[in-house]
């Protein structure tokens, strides 16, 4: 060190570097992630700043913006459960092993 101040970039990197130290001693090192606990937090982060920009709109606009999100969050949830149905018919074993049987060749067959 030269005796100066480090500069913001310098701190902020410190800061980075002294946090990811931390979250990898932690015993839950994917508490940052965004999709732990099935990407529920992303799906309310997201919420969130939808509605917060829609705050930010005229009547009609909001209403708009309103009905937009509804038909995008309907189909999304259409389609999860469209696909939870398709995997609950599919079964969690393997099918069990088929029996070999022998297979007599004939004295004529040349293959």
């Amino acid at each position: 060190m030269s005796g100066e101040p480090p500069t913001e970039a310098e701190i902020m990197e410190m800061q980075t570097v002294a946090t990811v130290k931390e979250i990898s001693k932690h015993p839950d090192r994917h508490a940052g992630d965004i999709f732990r606990n099935h990407g529920q937090n992303l799906m309310m982060t997201t919420a969130i700043a939808a509605i917060e920009e829609q705050g930010k709109l005229n009547g009609p606009q909001a209403e708009a913006s309103a009905q937009a999100f509804k038909k995008a969050t309907d189909h999304i949830t259409a389609t999860a459960t469209e696909r939870g149905e398709h995997l609950e018919q599919i079964p969690l074993e393997l099918p069990a092993t088929l029996k070999t049987t022998k297979v007599k060749e004939f004295p004529n067959s040349h293959r």
